[in-house]
């Protein structure tokens, strides 16, 4: 509810489909566009209402050991010179690279939730980030 408030517009409870990817990012989840065309094709309008925006969270739901082991194999991709480590700037420059729509504050909780040192570098191998 917290993410869907962020983004409602006041006037009328609804929000625009447009923001549905960045609410999902915010969620942890990473859709493509294909993804978000697909989510919203049943919709008949271009405003969500809070029962759709949790109907499509249920059925795109994936549990924390899915969504960790997404992010070990992007981890590994990241590691250049394969020493189990992944470094902040690395993944800043790699998504500039790809073009992947993340903004900064996407990018901090990210590391804030898997550098559990804060030293700009996870060490992802044999799941000890967590």
């Amino acid at each position: 509810k917290q993410i869907f408030s962020k983004y409602e517009d006041p006037t009328n409870g609804l929000v625009s489909v447009s923001n549905l990817a960045t609410m999902l990012r915010s969620l942890g989840q990473n859709p493509t566009d294909s993804d978000i065309a697909s989510m919203t094709y049943q919709l008949n309008d271009v405003l969500l209402k809070f029962d759709d925006f949790c109907l499509i969270l249920l059925r795109n739901a994936k549990t924390k050991e899915e969504m960790r082991a997404e992010y070990i194999e992007a981890f590994r991709l990241f590691d250049t010179n394969n020493d189990g480590f992944v470094y902040a700037t690395d993944i800043r420059k790699m998504m500039e690279i790809v073009g992947a729509n993340y903004d900064e504050a996407e990018l901090t909780s990210l590391f804030r939730e898997y550098d559990k040192n804060m030293n700009g570098q996870i060490y992802y191998e044999g799941h000890r980030y967590n």
